[in-house]
């Protein structure tokens, strides 16, 4: 999995790993999941009533979630 350019990124609710240069406006990581939600906007897996970019930069990057781990 390499990370891709977010105009490539599903819009169709599927969530994903986002890269957010600057960082995500909650604590600053670079790093989160996230899904195109209503709005036209990135949410986070619960769709609280803000957008992930309402208070920082927008993800310039993005990739699938890894498979899960079996035993």
């Amino acid at each position: 999995m390499k990370w891709q350019p977010i105009e490539t990124a599903p819009k169709d609710g599927t969530e994903v790993l986002l890269f957010f240069p600057t960082g995500f406006w909650r604590d600053d990581r670079k790093i989160a999941i996230g899904f195109w939600g209503i709005g036209d906007d990135w949410f986070e897996g619960e769709a609280d009533a803000r957008s992930m970019t309402d208070f920082g930069d927008h993800p310039t990057l993005w990739m699938p979630l890894p498979e899960p781990l079996t035993n």
